[in-house]
């Protein structure tokens, strides 16, 4: 399996197509499936809400009363936005993402003949059906990532994207900016949990659609944003950072497959 890349080294971006096998992808879906559903249950559990259904509502009480949120535990602020527990993430059965014979591939192209290492833990988040409140605002990744350099981030769908289950927004013509300078804390919008979406700078705008196995390159730069979920279904994704050199924090050596403690600073 080869790639080629000169799109994403021009661009910022690049979808590749078919790059899991439906081996794999299924391993993933019924990981995340499961935890979704647990989640879920917790959150209902935990917020004591009659009906699943009432969290919209919950969550927009919290924008009127943003301490009402902080005030929660930072695992249960995480679930409402989306992002599966540290347990769910530490699983085993996410390194089918780098073991995959097509996601090796990949980073050989990206980074040709150099040693490669992975975030950990990978990111793993659900997006249910109209919850607004798990979308990332614009961003570029550098600025949730300052830990690694020259790193890359492969997101990859585990249910169908179109124009209703969304996706990313990316921000075309973007992967070359500087880094952007972030509003001040608390200016408008101001998300609940996210850091404060950047300005709009009058990019065109694509809404890219997959099929699970499908996987989105990104480079640090690129400002790329949630879509919302319009869908009857819930969104399941995973985005793991792939980097060369050191990393600030717990990393997976691609070679030996060995979890590394953080470099020194």
């Amino acid at each position: 399996m080869k790639f080629e890349l000169d799109f994403f080294r021009q661009q910022g971006y690049q979808v590749c197509r078919g790059v899991l096998n439906a081996s794999e992808i299924q391993i993933l879906h019924t990981l995340l499936a499961q935890a979704q559903a647990q989640a879920c249950q917790e959150l209902q559990s935990a917020l004591e809400l009659p009906e699943l259904s009432d969290l919209g509502a919950f969550m927009s009480a919290c924008e009127r009363e943003p301490a009402r949120f902080e005030a929660l535990p930072i695992e249960l602020r995480k679930l409402l936005v989306g992002h599966f527990s540290l347990e769910t993430r530490l699983d085993p059965l996410l390194w089918t993402i780098p073991r995959s014979a097509g996601i090796q591939a990949l980073l050989a192209e990206i980074f040709p003949g150099q040693r490669v290492g992975m975030h950990m833990p990978p990111t793993a988040r659900f997006v249910l059906p109209g919850h607004r409140w798990s979308g990332v605002p614009v961003h570029q990744d550098i600025s949730y990532n300052r830990h690694m350099q020259d790193f890359v981030t492969i997101w990859m769908p585990l249910v169908p994207i179109n124009a209703r289950c969304g996706g990313v927004i990316i921000h075309e013509g973007t992967g070359a900016l500087p880094e952007q300078s972030l509003p001040e804390e608390g200016s408008p919008p101001y998300p609940l949990f996210w850091q404060s979406e950047l300005p709009d700078l009058g990019y065109p705008q694509i809404q890219p659609e997959f099929e699970p196995g499908d996987v989105l390159l990104l480079n640090p730069w690129i400002l790329h944003a949630s879509a919302p979920n319009l869908s009857d279904y819930t969104r399941l994704s995973v985005d793991c950072r792939f980097f060369t050199g050191s990393s600030q924090k717990h990393s997976l050596d691609l070679q030996h497959w060995q979890v590394l403690e953080p470099s020194p600073c």
